[in-house]
């Protein structure tokens, strides 16, 4: 378990597909991701992805996915995960959601935001990392800004969403040496 100061986060589980499973099919959750609806997924479907990933044992998989836990609790309250992981060049996107709704805006996000990052420059001793974000999710470009990444570009109508609307994303980037200016990376 990567231990944050408010978050720790594990591997998925296979056990996790339930929770998985409520969180992705809450529409009040998943509109900041352009799903108004939810993902409409199943539990059995959710189980077997993640009996793929768990599956696999390769430390430098492509992709891989965490449940973010509360420390005080020990609950689920998040995910994060990594992808198209690239070692030859040294970087990877990601993606982060603090998936019980009353635990937003309370600091969990950029715990395990700053874990999550200083976990993969470390371990797989990244040079930079991306992620996107819908052009309206204000709040999550906030987030991403106060940890450190930049603006990088903009992706017009780059996804047509569930109800037929294209929509826009903010691509951002952080680089090792921006993170350590910013944060430290710490020693365990």
């Amino acid at each position: 378990m990567i231990k944050g100061n408010k978050i720790s986060f594990r591997p998925v589980q296979i056990s996790d597909a339930e929770i998985l499973c409520k969180w992705y099919n809450n529409g009040e959750l998943m509109k900041h991701v352009g799903f108004n609806n939810g993902l409409n997924t199943s539990a059995d479907k959710l189980s077997a992805n993640i009996a793929k990933e768990v599956e696999d044992k390769d430390k430098n998989r492509s992709r891989r996915r965490f449940i973010v836990i509360e420390n005080s609790t020990d609950m689920p309250i998040g995910e994060v995960s990594f992808g198209n992981l690239d070692l030859k060049n040294k970087s990877c996107d990601i993606g982060i959601k603090i998936c019980v709704l009353d635990k937003q805006g309370m600091g969990y996000g950029y715990d395990a935001l700053n874990t999550f990052l200083n976990y993969l420059f470390k371990t797989y001793n990244l040079h930079r990392i991306e992620l996107d974000t819908l052009l309206e999710n204000v709040r999550a470009q906030h987030l991403y800004e106060k940890v450190g990444f930049k603006r990088i570009g903009l992706k017009r109508d780059c996804w047509l969403d569930p109800q037929n609307c294209y929509r826009s994303a903010i691509l951002m980037d952080i680089l090792r040496e921006e993170f350590i200016v910013k944060r430290i990376i710490r020693k365990n």
